[in-house]
């Protein structure tokens, strides 16, 4: 008898945040921040990321409300690892 998992990491991923869609929405970020998961690390990470040379999204842009609903949502998920987000945690300290 073999072990088997029933969902990859990806897939993992893609059921949190769509059980956190309506959270998500309300933040108005850009969705594709949230489509992979290492696209929300490089957010989280760097502060800002981009899907194109012309699309630009930095983390100053979030309200403090939202910030703390980011921050809920990627601790939920991510726990100890939060620490590597450089930019979230600057944030944070502020």
């Amino acid at each position: 008898m073999s072990y088997r998992k029933n969902y990859n990491k990806r897939e993992i991923w893609q059921r949190y945040c769509e059980r956190n869609r309506e959270l998500l929405t309300n933040l108005n970020l850009p969705k594709w921040i949230f489509i992979k998961e290492n696209n929300f690390r490089d957010f989280a990470t760097f502060g800002r990321i981009s899907d194109d040379e012309s699309i630009v999204f930095d983390f100053e842009l979030l309200s403090k409300k939202d910030f703390w609903k980011l921050w809920d949502f990627a601790n939920n998920y991510f726990d100890m690892d939060m620490i590597l987000f450089d930019k979230f945690e600057a944030i944070r300290l502020k």
